[in-house]
């Protein structure tokens, strides 16, 4: 009697042990499959990031030439005035020999 006690003692503690161990690997499995979930997370993390300085740089870049198209634009206007300036001259200095021809007709 007191071995078959001690036999179901030792098949209740390797009953129980294989129990534990199964709880063991049962919750190894989620945290490598946590790891796993975690480190594909992370890797997408780290692609977005990327994508982001990338767009960032050419934000700048962008911000950059527009600033530069700017500056030419000014430019642009500026010779434009003074070109209407000059073409306002031409109309005088236009006139002005008109005017001389047209006196020069008449004393002829």
């Amino acid at each position: 009697e007191k071995r078959d006690r001690n036999r179901q003692m030792v098949q209740n503690n390797i009953a129980e042990r294989n129990k534990t161990q199964a709880e063991v690997e049962e919750r190894q499995a989620k945290i490598d499959g946590m790891v796993q979930s975690m480190s594909i997370k992370d890797k997408e993390l780290r692609e977005k990031e990327s994508e982001s300085k990338e767009k960032q740089t050419k934000i700048h870049e962008h911000k950059g030439r527009i600033r530069e198209l700017l500056e030419e634009s000014q430019d642009i206007k500026k010779l434009n005035l003074i070109f209407a300036q000059m073409n306002e001259e031409l109309k005088e200095q236009t006139q002005l020999l008109h005017n001389q021809l047209a006196v020069h007709t008449d004393q002829l």
